[in-house]
């Protein structure tokens, strides 16, 4: 009998040595996938174990012909779950941020669409200082953590979030001096 036919009886009697032995065989290779996907230790550490919960739910009825296909396939997609998740997240922050400002659900939408204000934006954005645009777009376009931008620019993270602050107050002002509901 094969380690991969060993695992997949073990998982089939419900024992929880099933699991040790997937970690002792598979353990670095579903990391390695993971973490390929996250790029990020503690990430990693819950795709892992959120996918093994998987993997021993899922086998019986399953009788995969390859274990460690069947394994990586889940931790793979887990980990793209996980990344989505962690993307609708931030960006939803990133517009929370901005609904500060734009207050008319219409308005939002339009923006969201990239329509109505993007001329506004590029108005606004043109007479700001060059590092201003660079955050504002860092943060608002690409998506960017306050850690990453701070990084990225050598520029610490409260003074990220101080221009940040700034750069917001200003669209407002010169918004509503533009006749857009804010």
């Amino acid at each position: 009998m094969s380690r991969d036919e060993k695992i997949i009886e073990l998982l089939f009697q419900r024992k929880e040595d099933a699991l040790a032995e997937i970690q002792d065989e598979y353990g670095l290779l579903c990391r390695k996938v993971a973490f390929g996907v996250l790029r990020n230790n503690e990430d990693t550490e819950e795709c892992l174990n959120t996918a093994y919960l998987k993997v021993w739910n899922s086998v019986p009825p399953n009788r995969p012909d390859s274990l460690r296909a069947y394994i990586c396939r889940i931790v793979r997609n887990n980990a793209f779950d996980m990344y989505e998740k962690k993307k609708r997240d931030s960006l939803k922050s990133s517009f929370d941020e901005l609904s500060e400002i734009i207050t008319d659900p219409k308005t939002i939408e339009s923006f969201l669409d990239g329509r109505e204000l993007s001329e506004h934006l590029n108005v606004f954005l043109e007479g700001e200082k060059p590092l201003n645009r660079k955050l504002f777009v860092a943060r608002y376009y690409y998506n960017m953590s306050v850690e990453a931008i701070s990084g990225q620019f050598g520029i610490g993270e409260a003074t990220v979030k101080v221009r940040r602050f700034r750069i917001r107050k200003s669209l407002k002002k010169y918004l509503s001096e533009r006749g857009v509901k804010v």
